[in-house]
């Protein structure tokens, strides 16, 4: 199966490739995923920010019981992901669910699993299914999706090209969401939480200060 980790840092089968054999072998994965309509959403958590914004504030220390799993982005990650699936489900036609697939994450599974029962308590999502990567190449369009998502911001801040990557353009009627917070506005969101009160409430930064990542096609 495919692994992003393994494509952009040009390790195991994808050793020894060049650019043009990299933008070929992208181009073809976004058109097979535009031809199957594959729907992929996935998210990002920088370690730094969350770092410093989520673990050295001590927030972790109050969420019960997983205190020492709450550490790592990947919960948050995950939290984002089903609360946003969650919020499209609504508007799904009567009798359509949204099924995800989630890989097969051994040391998270099992809080996972219970964050997903509690906000899926109504039912309004599928049931949800662990997947080896080979199984289902959704799990491989969310891969696909992250860390072109993650290369192409990296590059932007370190460059200040601001110019639209043609693969996320590409992919963008298929995503949910994308969003981009800054430190600020991530740790003034801690904050609220730490003093009770909405962190939906805090002003979010103007739009200049995290412009869109894609532009429409």
């Amino acid at each position: 199966g495919y692994h992003a980790t393994d494509f952009h840092g040009r390790r195991g089968e994808f050793r020894g490739w060049d650019d043009c054999r990299d933008t070929e072998f992208r181009n073809h994965a976004v058109g097979l995923f535009l031809k199957w309509k594959v729907k992929h959403h996935g998210v990002g958590i920088p370690r730094g920010d969350f770092q410093r914004s989520f673990t050295d504030t001590g927030f972790h220390l109050l969420l019960r019981p997983a205190v020492a799993k709450w550490k790592e982005p990947y919960l948050q990650a995950f939290q984002h992901i089903v609360t946003d699936l969650r919020a499209y489900a609504d508007h799904q036609p009567r009798g359509q669910y949204i099924r995800p697939i989630f890989d097969n994450c051994q040391e998270f599974l099992g809080q996972a699993k219970q964050d997903y029962a509690a906000i899926n308590s109504d039912g309004k999502l599928g049931c949800m299914y662990v997947a080896n990567a080979q199984e289902y190449p959704q799990l491989q369009a969310a891969d696909f999706l992250v860390w072109e998502y993650r290369t192409h911001l990296e590059r932007r801040l370190s460059t200040g090209d601001r110019s639209p990557n043609p693969i996320m353009a590409a992919l963008s009627p298929h995503m949910f969401n994308a969003q981009v917070w800054t430190f600020g506005y991530l740790r003034k969101r801690t904050e609220a939480v730490l003093k009770g009160e909405d962190p939906d409430a805090v002003e979010a930064p103007c739009v200049d200060e995290y412009p869109p990542l894609t532009t429409s096609p």
